[in-house]
């Protein structure tokens, strides 16, 4: 059974497919409220979920935007359901505030596993940062890291990270210099190593490059210590 008052918010403007994932959800003894997407942003703000599950609209630029507006608003978990056939979105999504992806059709039980996953990780991650002491800001060269807001700063403007992104940067932050294998960085992240890790981490560092570095190519920040793993420092 799962923990009480899990909250989980779907924006879904597809009537049928919203009406499946809430019986489903609500089976399996999760609170769940339900809106479109003209309301999405405020939703989230309002009602304060543990994960949203967003649908998405044939226009990927309209849902990148809705995206980033999400998470300007929360830093929960985003499940994306999507009819799209191609990659693209799927991997601008992920690149743009996203945690999971889901294809349709869908297994509405797999539905709800990835949920529940995107939650556990989601409520862990919480309980470790409010039994750890810091600074309420972590500072290198341009970069300003909130983590009472969990957003970063680069000269004064905000650039929107997912959660494992934040915690590999709020990880190097605090010990700028210090080198950090993969494996430590996993666990860092996950509590725990899985089955490769090193290219999960690899991807995460590159798109954290893409977001932060002037040229991805010639990193600044986050750099590569050959055959040992990466270290931040200016």
């Amino acid at each position: 059974m799962q923990e009480d008052n899990i909250k989980i918010l779907i924006v879904e403007n597809n009537r049928e497919v919203s009406s499946i994932l809430r019986m489903y959800l609500v089976g399996s003894h999760f609170e769940v409220s339900e809106t479109d997407e003209s309301a999405a942003v405020e939703a989230a703000a309002c009602e304060n979920p543990d994960c949203l599950i967003l649908g998405m609209k044939p226009d990927i630029r309209e849902n990148m935007n809705t995206i980033r507006c999400i998470r300007k608003q929360t830093f929960a978990p985003i499940v994306i359901i999507s009819g799209h056939e191609d990659d693209e979105e799927q991997i601008l999504v992920l690149n743009n505030g996203a945690d999971d992806y889901i294809k349709k059709p869908f297994n509405p039980l797999i539905a709800v596993s990835r949920v529940n996953a995107a939650v556990r990780r989601y409520r862990k991650w919480n309980a470790s940062e409010a039994l750890t002491e810091e600074n309420s800001e972590l500072k290198v060269g341009d970069l300003l890291l909130d983590n009472e807001a969990l957003i970063l700063y680069k000269n004064g403007e905000a650039i929107h990270l997912t959660i494992n992104e934040f915690k590999i940067l709020r990880l190097l932050m605090r010990h700028p210099g210090e080198i950090f294998t993969k494996s430590d960085i996993c666990r860092a992240v996950n509590g725990t190593l899985y089955e490769n890790y090193e290219n999960a981490i690899m991807v995460h560092i590159s798109h954290l490059r893409d977001k932060i570095e002037d040229d991805s190519r010639e990193p600044r920040y986050i750099r590569n210590v050959r055959g040992l793993g990466y270290k931040i420092g200016i």
